[in-house]
């Protein structure tokens, strides 16, 4: 059979256009058709549309897949390049050498040769130090045993080959093409861009890798690189909240009101634990933790921390207030926030009909926190959806 799809016997000729397929730098394009063919044919022995398309088609196919193939050893080819231009340092980076800075070269070239930021640069470096300890693995764990590489990355087809897997380029390459497709991954944190990707069970896995992978980001590409210098998203998550202040206070549930022995807006910073992610927030350490461990979540649904607009008011913040807001401030002394057991919150929280106030209705109770009854929509008291209150849990230990 001629390469036209035309069978050859016969003294006639049979017209059978053409496509022609021309390999543009990594890619394929379909040109035609671009003229007739003139091919011997004879009675009775005509080309067929079916054959016409079935030979195109392979011919089609087959110089596609070449020239993918030709277009990712051409770009892993150029990373490994790049990854050995990079001057590896002779001692040790965060705890780092030798294979391990080596394969973290190779995952930074991958980075740039996709176009990506420094940002991914660090994130990439972060999760294979979480995963593998940035060294090529020939092996997984209990939870996913057909693991391999340095992103540890499954044999579900969506990793390519086992060696795929096991090369520190196409790995790489492969673990950016995924990051990339994560919706927002640039705004989030690290450890949750990287858990979006990966896919795995604690959103916070990757935290305690972020400062490494920066050193070692910082290291390799010659640059200052300053903490949280590559994220718009923070960079990790919130460390754990002070211990309660004074002693453990003890657990229950109910509406918010003194303790302590303690005067409304006149407790002692000494007495209050300041919220880890809010400049200048504080609250009664209790309240502290419980908003902390409600925050991990929030972040891990919505990518970012809760929007803190108000915690603890003191007295002279509380008359502020008022004599600014009139009715819709509290009386001074006696405000909630005063006794350090409530916070106001932004960010989408402070709309009735926004995905952030369903979430909290829904989980933030979980922790001990509510929007009091007569701050829903229609309740005893002014609408007030970003206010939230910390009533504690019946059996919470703190």
């Amino acid at each position: 059979m001629s390469a036209g799809g035309a069978v050859a016997g016969g003294t006639g000729l049979v017209l059978v256009p053409v496509l022609l397929v021309v390999v543009l730098g990594g890619g394929s394009q379909t040109c035609g058709p671009t003229g007739p063919l003139a091919v011997a044919g004879g009675p009775g022995m005509v080309a067929t549309a079916e054959a016409t398309a079935e030979a195109t088609a392979e011919a089609t196919a087959e110089a596609s897949a070449e020239a993918s193939a030709e277009a990712s050893a051409e770009v892993s080819a150029e990373v490994s390049a790049d990854a050995s231009a990079v001057a590896v340092p002779v001692g040790p980076v965060a705890g780092y050498s030798g294979v391990q800075l080596t394969n973290a070269a190779h995952i930074m070239a991958a980075a740039e040769q996709l176009g990506l930021p420094l940002q991914a640069q660090v994130i990439g470096v972060m999760t294979a130090m979480g995963e593998s300890g940035l060294r090529v693995l020939d092996r997984g764990d209990a939870v996913g045993p057909d693991s391999r590489g340095l992103f540890q990355q499954r044999d579900n087809g969506a990793w390519g080959s086992l060696a795929d897997r096991m090369d520190p380029t196409t790995s790489s390459l492969n673990y950016f093409r995924a990051l990339t497709a994560v919706p927002g991954w640039a705004s989030l944190e690290p450890t949750l861009a990287a858990h979006r990707t990966q896919r795995n069970d604690d959103p916070f896995h990757y935290v305690r890798w972020y400062e490494p992978a920066r050193q070692v980001v910082a290291a390799l590409a010659g640059v200052d690189l300053p903490p949280g210098a590559t994220t718009t998203g923070g960079a990790s998550a919130c460390p754990a909240a002070a211990a309660p202040a004074g002693g453990v206070v003890t657990a229950g549930y109910g509406e918010p009101g003194p303790w302590g022995g303690h005067s409304n807006g006149r407790i002692p910073a000494s007495a209050l634990s300041p919220v880890p992610w809010g400049s200048g927030h504080a609250l009664r350490s209790d309240a502290t933790l419980a908003l902390t461990a409600l925050d991990n979540a929030y972040r891990a649904q919505f990518g970012r921390h809760l929007a803190l607009t108000s915690t603890y008011r003191d007295y002279a913040r509380q008359v502020s207030l008022k004599a600014q807001k009139g009715s819709y401030a509290a009386t001074p002394g006696t405000s909630n926030h005063g006794w350090g057991l409530a916070v106001d919150l932004g960010g989408g929280v402070n709309s009735y009909t926004s995905a952030q106030y369903a979430w909290m209705r829904a989980n933030a109770p979980a922790y001990g926190w509510v929007n009091p009854t007569w701050a829903h929509r229609g309740g005893s008291g002014p609408d007030e959806p970003w206010h939230w209150e910390f009533y504690g849990v019946p059996d919470a230990t703190v």
